[in-house]
């Protein structure tokens, strides 16, 4: 009779009702475009061929700088638009 009431313990636990897991269903938030002046940088201007005076360098150097410039001025932009974003959906 022992191996019943043994068996019997064992298996109790798994008849006890347990509250239901809600699972709750994923939102989903449809987020603006991000403006296109945060989505590219500026072309790379173009290399001065190998007998190019040095104005020519100097010219391109500045036209770099002015393109990384750019660039670092649209990903603050970007970062700027997106915390805006992320405070107004709260996410």
């Amino acid at each position: 009779m022992a191996p019943w009431l043994l068996c019997f313990a064992v298996l109790l636990p798994a008849c006890a009702q347990n509250e239901p897991k809600i699972i709750e269903r994923p939102v989903v938030i449809n987020l603006p475009d991000v403006p296109e002046q945060f989505r590219s940088c500026p072309g790379l201007p173009t290399r001065p061929a190998a007998d190019a005076m040095q104005s020519d360098a100097a010219e391109y150097v500045i036209l770099l700088e002015l393109a990384l410039v750019e660039c670092h001025s649209d990903l603050e932009g970007l970062n700027t638009y997106l915390t805006t974003l992320r405070a107004e959906l709260n996410i």
